[in-house]
């Protein structure tokens, strides 16, 4: 799947606590989106982070999640996914790190979080 992604689209952080997705595009403008899931813990109305779990790559298509009902409408995050590598998920990001300053401010400094966070394979950075 990941050989065949050509554009970087976006980058975010999740409203869960501090999740990370990267969404790209495929050659036949298929959205793909590479997760990083937070590992962490609430209480007392605090959030204590403990890392970021393996990568995923999810696929977003439309075509690809469960369909939405009239009382459910499933988000692009459920869509089927594979696991990653921290080392697949490097060549991943470095191939479009480029494109990275073509993003708004908050996708690119979403994505270097993502490449900081791959980098030290999952440990949380000192800033977030």
């Amino acid at each position: 799947m990941a050989s065949r992604i050509k554009s970087l689209v976006g980058a975010e952080t999740i409203r869960d606590g501090g999740s990370l997705a990267a969404s790209f595009l495929d050659e036949h403008d298929g959205r793909w989106i590479l997760f990083l899931k937070l590992r962490c813990k609430f209480g007392n109305g605090q959030i204590e982070k403990f890392g970021f779990d393996e990568p995923v790559l999810i696929d977003a298509r439309a075509e690809s999640r469960p369909p939405n009902t009239p009382s459910i409408i499933h988000s692009s995050l459920a869509g089927p996914y594979s696991s990653l590598s921290w080392r697949e998920a490097r060549e991943l990001t470095s191939r479009f790190s480029e494109q990275a300053s073509n993003l708004d401010e908050w996708a690119s400094k979403a994505f270097t979080e993502i490449c900081m966070v791959i980098a030290s394979e999952g440990k949380l950075p000192s800033n977030l």
